[in-house]
């Protein structure tokens, strides 16, 4: 449960999405299982549990607008367009939670990955998930800045176009064994991450 922050409060309109972020008190008392999928402890369980384990957005739960720029099925998708299980399978695999900045970082390293991004198509991401997209889900300069060191590792992620594998032929894996597969050394990104 929400801890008395109104997300829909005028109050909150001047903020960072990661200040609103960390105001948003979560009940660890929750019915909800909590998973922690950048912790080690997953490590050893298969991509499969994990996923299963994880408690994840619906399709429904993401905003039109970022459905239409984001969503592979959109005519208008932008090139890293990811399906929200692929996505969700990337945040396990790169061993990244949903703060902004871990966000900021895995949409950037999506859209330096894939082959088809030009520079026009960054600039115009930029535009809507800064001044476009839902209060909620707009970046700030700071996270703008996070998904630019994710872009950039993403160009240099030696698997490509990664937003179109098909995850589902891994779920037998562990974690380890398919962050090895891919190469994924989060120590490489993880420090960046939390200095900015």
């Amino acid at each position: 449960m929400l801890q008395q922050l109104n997300w829909t409060n005028q109050a909150i309109a001047n903020q960072t999405l990661e200040s609103v972020y960390q105001q948003a008190d979560l009940d660890e008392q929750s019915d909800i299982p909590q998973l922690n999928w950048t912790s080690k402890a997953i490590a050893n369980q298969t991509l499969k549990s994990v996923y299963q384990q994880a408690n994840l957005d619906e399709q429904s739960d993401i905003p039109l607008v970022i459905r239409l720029f984001e969503n592979p099925s959109s005519p208008m998708a932008l090139p890293g367009k990811i399906s929200l299980h692929n996505h969700d399978c990337l945040h396990i695999l790169f061993g990244l939670g949903v703060t902004p900045k871990q966000e900021a970082f895995l949409i950037g390293l999506t859209m330096g990955n894939d082959d088809q991004t030009k520079s026009w198509h960054v600039k115009l991401f930029k535009f809507l998930s800064r001044f476009i997209y839902p209060l909620n889900y707009q970046f700030s300069l700071e996270e703008l800045r996070i998904f630019d060191l994710g872009f950039e590792y993403g160009k240099q992620f030696k698997r490509r176009n990664l937003n179109l594998i098909k995850f589902e032929q891994f779920y037998d894996l562990t974690i380890k064994e398919l962050r090895e597969l891919f190469g994924v050394d989060r120590n490489q990104y993880l420090e960046v991450i939390d200095a900015n």
